[in-house]
């Protein structure tokens, strides 16, 4: 039997980016009706598989829907059972709305039809207006996937979220993946106390880290007209990201290798002085395969004894995706518009979707935003947000400072002046060069 259901919207996903979508989009528009379908039991998203101890890596400040805070404010990073939380509030506010309903346990087959992964029930949606799609920037997490290689059954491999359960004061440690899932598993480690000689680390690639203690206030307003004026001398792109170490915006596992990732990490001074703890970090490349004789590597093999915990923290929880564009004829493909930062993004599409434009104006207002996985990906990346920055500051003006998601908005008002002035003086000479940087690495690329 199939039960048929009308809406304006088929949001597809109730993860932190479709959430900020669908909030957004009620708060402008005063009379649509929106539908969302998630496979998972509640909102959230990626949250709901993520392992207990995890938190956000900025500050959640800015992260969640704009119509409701999130977290003390500073520099709060809410913790899973608190975001979890925060998002049933968030559904029970939409829902209140009367225009906004939950289909959650049901699976969406793309297009206007769904089913109850329980009973079977099937769905048909009537969409007037467009369907919404979250899809295509997946979240994934280490437990919900098997390992990316071959583990024996006489090796114990777990998630990361199995940590909580392990009895450490026996054990020892591998911790496999460099990215924030690694960092995040070290620091727990060490956090309940585990020698830091039990605990070695398999960083296939040192990456380029965001320091978070300038995620705040003045600090912020600092950081981003830093990062302005040092793209805006620097002569060849190579000498960026040394510039950003020297000036305190970025940091790096070790100071003697150059990092081949970026990822939008972050962590703190203190969080890398205890990373930095960990002495035998092994730089071997990906692992191929985990049997009861060791860990064999792209570069080479290590022996570990039988009571090894191998913790797998390697899922690509922000792929690089190639950009399509964010609206097409009845349909929208969710994409990040700024810079790893999803939820703002969200809240912008619903926005601009409820401007009712033309889907030239609303793409050319939208441009998606490549997550970097390189440290030459950042010059893209960057350009192109500062280009849609600028395109909004001219389209919504002190709007979009209103916007909670909007990290210059956390920027004292007294004060925004001030930064606004710097920053201008600053963007044309960066965008300048960003534009010549990204010139120059697709060509170095092309080339190689």
């Amino acid at each position: 039997m199939t039960t048929d259901l009308e809406a304006d919207y088929l949001v597809i996903g109730a993860g932190a980016t479709a959430m900020a979508f669908v909030d957004e989009l009620v708060h402008c528009a005063d009379s649509v009706r929106i539908l969302v379908v998630e496979r998972r039991g509640g909102p959230g998203g990626h949250w709901n598989d993520a392992y207990d101890f995890v938190t956000l890596h900025q500050p959640a400040a800015f992260y969640g829907v704009n119509s409701r805070p999130l977290g003390k404010g500073g520099r709060d990073l809410a913790s899973k059972d608190e975001i979890l939380d925060y998002y049933r509030r968030v559904q029970s506010d939409l829902e209140a709305t009367g225009r906004v309903q939950f289909f959650f346990g049901c699976e969406s087959d793309g297009d206007t039809a769904f089913h109850d992964l329980l009973n079977r029930t099937s769905y048909r949606v009537r969409v007037s207006r467009k369907i919404v799609d979250s899809r295509y920037m997946n979240v994934t997490v280490p437990s919900t996937r098997p390992p990316a290689f071959h583990v024996d059954l006489t090796v114990k491999c777990v998630p990361i979220n199995d940590l909580v359960n392990s009895a450490v004061e026996e054990e020892r440690f591998l911790v496999i993946g460099s990215g924030k899932t690694g960092i995040d598993a070290v620091l727990y480690l060490l956090r309940r106390g585990v020698d830091p000689d039990s605990i070695s680390w398999v960083v296939p690639n040192d990456a380029w880290l965001l320091d978070r203690s300038h995620f705040f206030d003045e600090g912020l307003a600092h950081s981003l007209e830093q990062e302005l004026r040092i793209l805006k001398k620097c002569k060849v792109w190579h000498e960026v990201f040394t510039a950003y170490e020297d000036s305190g915006l970025f940091l790096r596992l070790d100071p003697d290798i150059e990092p081949t990732r970026y990822r939008c990490a972050t962590v703190t001074p203190d969080e890398l002085h205890a990373l930095r703890r960990i002495r035998d970090v092994i730089r071997l490349g990906r692992i191929l395969r985990i049997d009861e004789t060791g860990v064999h590597f792209e570069k080479g093999r290590r022996a570990f004894d039988a009571a090894t915990v191998y913790v797998d923290c390697t899922a690509d929880g922000l792929q690089r995706r190639t950009p399509q564009p964010i609206f097409q004829p009845g349909r929208i493909i969710l994409q990040p518009v700024l810079l790893c930062q999803p939820t703002f993004s969200g809240a912008l599409v619903g926005m601009i979707e409820a401007r009712e434009e033309s889907l030239d104006e609303l793409n050319r207002l939208c441009r998606p935003v490549q997550y970097p996985h390189r440290p030459v990906d950042y010059f893209e990346s960057t350009l192109r947000s500062l280009e849609n920055i600028d395109v909004w500051r001219v389209t919504f003006g002190f709007r979009l400072f209103r916007m909670r998601l909007f990290l210059a908005s956390h920027i004292r008002f007294r004060r925004m002046p001030k930064h606004i002035l710097l920053a201008t003086l600053y963007t044309r000479g960066a965008v300048k060069n960003l534009r010549r940087f990204a010139d120059a690495v697709s060509d170095e690329s092309a080339r190689s």
